[in-house]
């Protein structure tokens, strides 16, 4: 394993944080490495997942990978593990792994860091990370034209996922994003699981770090990123409509579309989306694919055959019966 660089961020704003992640991702594709990347934001934060409709709402932001919305700021640590393509962990050939596989392995570290911390993490496979049977973290990654491919990752610390409702009903009031209801009994915090002082912020990150040299047999070495890195990189999450009409339970909460039927018959101006990670071309040609199709599941089904079936296409935590289901959905009378 090559040396991976390493950066610490003990308080950086979302918004220069989502640059530095894109520039990091071109570093590991240039240098063909892995790079890392722990980090914490400051107050309350509403993470949508990559195919989540835009909120206007100071406090929301949209992460590169998909997934469902998870709370981040104050009391979180977030991780990012960039990646010349997603099987580097294990192999130079970039299709070596599944991308259920590669969650596998990325968790590692993660969970090699909470052994450190004195707690017994398990992870059940999709999206998040458990000690005693309640979610403390989560897992998705994001996988981009070129193969380039982002981890992320959040634990909670000192505050829980059932923050979540909370921030929903602040930031979203219209309910436009799909939110997992948690409740306190229902989560639970390093600080919560492990006896003696909650630890902090920058202790939890290092224990994550030591974690990946164990785990994954990294070589870590400290690295920084210009203050200004990736700021001159153009955002190129996808504008999505306010409020798709179109909505069908998953296995990570929901899937949503939106459409419309044009004056032939056939569905137009198709959106797909919600809690499904997958990558956005994968999402974006699954959509173009259904317009012009009638609204019927069997032509559907047809449409999206040749689209899953390309070497860079996946969908994790939705099938395509639920994004076919949520298109009729958003058509129905």
């Amino acid at each position: 394993m090559p040396v991976v660089p390493t950066v610490l961020d003990e308080s950086v704003s979302p918004a220069a944080s989502m640059a530095r992640d894109r520039a990091m991702l071109e570093r590991a594709v240039d240098e063909r490495r892995p790079w890392l990347r722990l980090h914490a934001w400051p107050g309350d934060v509403l993470l949508l997942g990559r195919h989540h409709p835009s909120l206007g709402a100071q406090g929301a932001v949209r992460r590169r990978s998909g997934g469902r919305a998870m709370p981040a700021g104050a009391g979180f640590v977030q991780l990012t593990l960039a990646l010349p393509h997603r099987s580097a962990l294990e192999s130079d050939e970039p299709y070596a792994l599944r991308p259920e596989q590669v969650l596998n392995r990325a968790v590692r570290g993660i969970m090699g860091g909470l052994e450190t911390l004195g707690l017994e993490p398990y992870y059940p496979g999709r999206d998040l990370v458990t000690v005693g049977s309640k979610p403390i973290g989560w897992i998705s990654l994001a996988v981009e034209a070129g193969g380039g491919t982002l981890v992320e990752a959040g634990i909670a610390v000192g505050r829980g996922f059932d923050v979540l409702p909370g921030l929903a009903d602040r930031l979203d009031p219209g309910g436009a994003v799909p939110v997992t209801l948690w409740h306190a009994d229902d989560v639970t915090t390093v600080a919560a699981s492990r006896p003696g002082s909650a630890p902090t912020a920058g202790e939890v990150a290092l224990a994550i770090v030591e974690g990946y040299r164990r785990r994954l047999g990294f070589e870590l070495a400290a690295a920084q990123l210009d203050e200004r890195a990736g700021e001159s990189c153009v955002d190129d999450l996808r504008e999505t409509p306010g409020r798709p009409r179109g909505r069908r339970a998953s296995q990570l909460g929901a899937v949503l579309a939106s459409a419309r039927i044009e004056a032939r018959g056939l569905l137009a101006d198709v959106w797909l989306g919600g809690d499904v990670i997958a990558p956005a071309a994968t999402m974006e040609a699954l959509a173009r694919a259904f317009e012009g199709q009638p609204a019927s599941a069997p032509a559907l089904r047809v449409a999206a055959e040749p689209v899953l079936a390309q070497p860079d296409a996946f969908l994790l935590g939705a099938t395509v019966d639920d994004l076919v289901a949520a298109v009729l959905a958003a058509v129905a009378p």
